[in-house]
């Protein structure tokens, strides 16, 4: 991932490392997993990096941490840890309104979404308790947030909750579980 400073971070071997101005440095190891997935780290507009593990953790065995780094990438710190969860899906950053999101999973109870507003100190759950819960990516908008659900053994759909009233509508029913989604410049949503 490129950040605003022209920093890259990349993973590999269970490992974060830090490539700045040709150089190659391991800042940060996994202790178990390989990572974030696809849209399990961001950045802020403020320059913070956000990152969510995710690995194997069917049993919820192994406590799940958000991490942090306020330096570019140098150093991490843990800002918030689940003991209840498989794994943190999404932690996505809002250019609308400068919120963090956060998304885990996997079963009823441990599928949540919810958003800080400041830069993870304190967070709001949107929702808990649901599959309609368990996204990985979300998409922002103006007015509205969308996902689309991950549930392999049950109907999924498309959602969509609205910024000023807080109501949430299910849109749309899918194919399948949803692990991607883009907006394009003419605002058309596309989830695969």
């Amino acid at each position: 991932r490129k950040l605003g400073s022209g920093t890259f971070l990349v993973i590999a071997d269970r490992r974060i490392f830090r490539l700045r101005n040709g150089q190659v440095q391991a800042v940060f190891s996994f202790p178990r997993g390989f990572g974030p997935i696809r849209e399990g780290w961001c950045e802020d507009d403020k320059g913070n990096v956000y990152l969510g593990e995710y690995f194997t953790n069917s049993k919820c065995r192994y406590p799940v941490r958000l991490l942090k780094s306020t330096d570019d990438g140098q150093t991490w710190e843990l800002i918030r840890i689940w003991h209840n969860i498989q794994h943190i899906h999404f932690v996505q950053y809002d250019p609308f309104s400068s919120r963090i999101w956060l998304g885990t999973g996997d079963r009823d109870e441990e599928s949540s979404i919810s958003f800080s507003e400041d830069e993870g100190k304190s967070w709001t759950e949107l929702g808990s308790g649901d599959q309609m819960f368990r996204a990985v990516t979300l998409l922002f908008a103006r007015d509205h947030v969308y996902w689309g659900t991950d549930a392999p053994t049950r109907q999924n759909y498309i959602y969509r909750y609205a910024r000023k009233s807080g109501e949430i509508e299910r849109m749309v029913a899918v194919g399948g579980p949803v692990n991607y989604s883009m907006s394009l410049e003419n605002g058309i949503k596309l989830f695969n």
